[in-house]
């Protein structure tokens, strides 16, 4: 996926612009048939599955349970320096008095490990894309409740954060808790946390003895972000141990769990008819499936992956006008194939307006499906707030957005809105920012064409473009100081120019008026 990308200082706000299309478009003929999924990187879209209705502008990506393939998050050559170093500071901590010589025999039972911080603000932040692979044989795969949610050899659990992962790593949404009390019998910090592929890397970590002798090793962790304690010191149940990272053998930011016994056999905490050990090491142990709304909401554009590791155009937007489109937009875990649930609009009245199934086909590890149109289609309806309503297996999720109470609020335009609650940019003349203004030629596909201007909380603040029938147009917008990315999307893939067409675009921040 190509981004063209600058970033300029002007008149106390930073303006950045973009333009993004994919790395190898289809051939032009038979475009008809090209579904709009040039959002999702080509690594992302070979491991799901996708489907969308040009009639109702609906679409959805799912990736099965097991096909969230990975490899060794620790190679054999890892495993025994790591070893290696922890019986050297075992040794040497049991010396000094700080562990027992001899562990308790009460087992450890352990509680979740991570936890959302201040900084996230959805519904949820996760799902496992392996647990610990209980069939010895090589090619051969087993999961704890004799499914094949792992992958071959692997000995931990994977958790990864969903969706955006690389949003929710850099904004830190997500730390890694300690899930039993213990002793910090090592740790790793200073390793690079945007890896994409399994090449060997050393991972940051930390490593937790607790009073049965066995270890927790919390790995892939974003560097620089691990506990100020140090080696021989002790951490409580729930106690911040890092933030969620992708350093290591790792292709996004997720943790590895691994527990080994005082013996440095694999123990898997998860019960199960295919590891039958009694009973759970899990204080609560969760659902081998665990269906969730992990994030929903409305939007002015579709968000926009971006190749490992940059973050995604997310287009958050909750206000909207008529005539305007948006998007009404979730991400789920663990759904199940077949069965329903609903999406759904509701008035301020409390009345249902709108209420559409969503079956997908399979089990999908995760899923994201979206809808784009009036997101109020009928002029009837007054201002207001309206929810977009998710009925997920008999559970509602509630996300308002506003109706209709958008306009100039600046008292000295001439358009000024006195019953607007948010201003939309279309202040005239602009006295109380930059104009940005765009313009642009087209290709002989304007209808491909998209643009946003988004501030720096990734919040959508204007979108236009599609069904467009012209060879050149305008766009402005009365931008607040602040920082504001602007970005030009071909949603075919191809880009504006030059096979099809000669389009191109300039885009221009104006001076504040005095």
């Amino acid at each position: 996926m190509k981004i063209l990308f600058s970033a300029f200082t002007l008149f106390a706000f930073t303006l950045m612009i973009s333009f993004i299309s994919a790395e190898n478009p289809p051939p032009k003929p038979g475009k008809t048939d090209q579904t709009p999924f040039n959002m999702l990187p080509k690594e992302m879209l070979e491991k799901g599955e996708w489907g969308y209705d040009p009639e109702t502008n609906t679409g959805w990506f799912g990736i099965r349970e097991g096909e969230l393939t990975s490899e060794e998050c620790v190679t054999s050559e890892q495993y025994k320096i790591i070893f290696q170093r922890l019986e050297e500071n075992i040794s040497d901590l049991k010396e000094r008095g700080i562990l027992p010589e001899t562990p308790s025999r009460t087992p450890t039972d352990f509680t979740w490990p991570l936890e959302a911080t201040e900084n996230f603000s959805a519904n949820d932040y996760w799902a496992i894309s392996g647990f610990v692979d209980q069939n010895p044989s090589p090619n051969q795969i087993l999961d704890y409740n004799c499914g094949e949610r792992t992958y071959d050899g692997h000995n931990g659990t994977d958790y990864f954060i969903w969706p955006h992962a690389w949003n929710m790593m850099d904004n830190e949404e997500v730390a890694i808790i300690a899930a039993a009390p213990g002793t910090i019998i090592d740790k790793y910090s200073l390793n690079y946390d945007r890896r994409c592929d399994w090449s060997g890397y050393e991972w940051n970590a930390v490593y937790i003895q607790h009073d049965d002798g066995s270890v927790a090793m919390y790995g892939h962790m974003k560097l620089g972000s691990l506990t100020s304690k140090n080696i021989g010191e002790t951490v409580e149940r729930g106690e911040f141990l890092g933030l969620v990272g992708s350093s290591g053998n790792s292709t996004g930011p997720h943790l590895h769990l691994e527990i080994r016994d005082e013996n440095w056999e694999v123990v898997d905490p998860y019960q199960g008819p295919c590891n039958e050990i009694g009973e759970s090491h899990w204080e609560d142990q969760h659902d081998y499936r665990v269906p969730g709304l992990l994030r929903s909401g409305t939007y002015g554009f579709r968000s926009w992956w971006m190749e490992c590791p940059e973050p995604s155009i997310l287009n958050y937007r909750d206000h909207f006008v008529e005539n305007e489109i948006g998007y009404h937009v979730s991400f789920f875990r663990d759904v199940y194939g077949g069965i329903p649930f609903y999406y759904q609009i509701i008035d301020p009245n409390g009345d249902v307006l709108n209420s559409f199934p969503i079956i997908p086909n399979w089990n999908y590890t995760t899923f994201w499906w979206w809808w784009g149109g009036m997101l109020v289609d009928d002029g009837n309806f007054p201002p207001g707030v309206y929810d977009y309503r998710v009925s997920l297996y008999g559970e509602n999720f509630d996300q308002p957005y506003y109706w209709n109470m958008d306009g100039c609020t600046d008292p000295s335009a001439n358009n000024y809105d006195p019953d607007a609650m948010y201003d939309n940019g279309t202040c005239l003349p602009c006295n109380t920012g930059s104009e940005i203004k765009i313009a642009l030629s087209f290709d002989n596909y304007p209808e491909e064409t998209f643009w946003t201007i988004n501030d720096d909380d990734n919040v959508n603040n204007f979108m236009s473009g599609g069904g467009m029938n012209a060879s050149f147009y305008t766009d402005r917008y009365c931008a607040s100081p602040g920082i504001y990315q602007v970005t030009i999307y071909d949603t075919y893939g191809d880009g504006m120019c030059c096979e099809f067409g000669e389009g191109g675009y300039s885009i221009l921040a104006l001076a504040p008026r005095k």
